[in-house]
């Protein structure tokens, strides 16, 4: 599930079939094919499901779900920060970097939420 990051490049996640399960939350520069990671993880330690990264460029920050929680990262890699953690996936960042919009799958079928960047006010989108 790749997404732009900054000018020509892609923002992706990057697994390996090491004997550690390694995986990469990564950033590809298109015109010259050089990969820059962002944060190394081994799979299943302490998570096990990494996905659907999203940049913004006003906040230099991925938002990402890990194992159903929604979760943030500084483009240098320090400082993650889980926001949820009563479910949440494929997040993406509003225009203005103030909030982020997220599904959380239920057994009915799953509801839209809307909270702020640092995962304060935290409510359904009416209608959905």
């Amino acid at each position: 599930m790749p997404s732009f990051a900054r000018g020509d490049s892609v923002l992706f996640i990057e697994w390996t079939d090491s004997p550690a399960k390694r995986a990469h939350l990564a950033i590809l520069n298109i015109p010259d094919s050089s990969i820059r990671t962002v944060h190394s993880f081994i799979v299943g330690r302490p998570y096990s499901v990494y996905r659907s990264p999203q940049f913004s460029g006003v906040r230099q920050e991925v938002v990402w779900s890990i194992d159903w929680d929604i979760w943030t990262i500084a483009m240098d890699g320090i400082n993650p920060r889980r926001l949820t953690s009563n479910g949440g996936a494929r997040p993406d960042w509003s225009p203005d970097g103030r909030r982020i919009i997220y599904t959380k799958p239920t057994a009915e079928g799953g509801s839209l939420w809307i909270m702020n960047a640092d995962g304060s006010g935290r409510m359904p989108v009416p209608g959905w």
